[in-house]
């Protein structure tokens, strides 16, 4: 199920960008695909967006889901969001091959944690622990950037040695259930579903309801989100002044206070050739 949150709520949008403006005469709605682990920040901007921005009154719907899940519905209907953010570079660069969306930009980054139930019952203290015979753990499915980048933590700490050979394949006998999103691990988790999943460090940023063991930097994935206008939006000066507060100093504040990274200085590796391809 997709969840939709701040769904309608009147917002000011200012008017600048480039690219169609807002109907005259009324609101229009700028709807955001965003990947569900975006989903504890994302309200927090919109509220810093509409106290930092006056002008037109927009209506802004967020649609919160699995990257791989906003990607296949904005192929079906390339009219469906106005702003795509991916937990990703590989959907955002097929986005781009698409022709679905304008350049995509570095909108953040994030690391990886192992999430366990409060007080920590199975007594995890790193990833090698993950391997352990009888533990249960919860991943997000391959097809999600947060699964993905999970199960190459897993072989990176094998290949540089932080854990024994044959742990990534141990530790992955052991997951016991494979989700469409990342939030869904964390909920596994929190009520003790299972003993541990890995999920990122902004899911348990200042979450009660799981405590965080941590993962090696050198072992972590390069976990980038990149935003960009989707090229069929309806209000693409809306959508266009969204990204770029996401992008200012006060939108980039936000992330990081959330647990974010900030967005890295290079731009991402999505080309702007491919992005003016059809």
């Amino acid at each position: 199920m997709s969840r939709r949150a701040l769904a309608l709520l009147s917002l000011c949008l200012c008017a600048c960008g480039a690219g169609g403006t807002a109907p005259s005469g009324g609101e229009s709605t700028v709807t955001v695909f965003a990947a569900a682990s975006l989903s504890r920040v994302l309200p927090s901007e919109l509220d810093a967006f509409a106290t930092a921005v006056r002008s037109p009154q927009r209506r802004i719907l967020a649609d919160y889901e699995g990257t791989q899940a906003l990607l296949a519905k904005l192929e079906a209907d390339p009219t469906l969001a106005d702003v795509f953010a991916s937990a990703d570079r590989a959907h955002m660069d097929e986005a781009v091959r698409r022709g679905l969306v304008e350049t995509p930009r570095a909108l953040a980054a994030n690391r990886l944690v192992i999430a366990v139930p409060p007080g920590n019952p199975a007594h995890i203290t790193g990833l090698a622990d993950l391997a352990r015979p009888g533990l249960r753990i919860s991943l997000a499915d391959v097809s999600v950037p947060a699964g993905k980048y999970a199960e190459q933590t897993l072989q990176l700490a094998e290949s540089r040695h932080d854990a024994p050979a044959g742990f990534a394949k141990a530790a992955l006998a052991n997951v016991v259930t494979r989700q469409t999103q990342v939030e869904t691990v964390v909920s596994d988790v929190a009520v003790g579903a299972v003993d541990a999943g890995i999920v990122y460090a902004s899911d348990a940023h200042g979450n009660s309801r799981i405590a965080a063991v941590s993962i090696p930097v050198a072992d972590q994935p390069a976990a980038l989100y990149l935003v960009a206008v989707v090229k069929r939006a309806h209000d693409r000066s809306g959508a266009q002044a969204l990204v770029d507060f996401l992008l200012s100093p006060a939108g980039q504040r936000v992330l990081v206070d959330a647990g974010f990274l900030p967005a890295p200085a290079a731009p991402p590796p999505t080309s702007s050739a491919a992005a003016s391809s059809p």
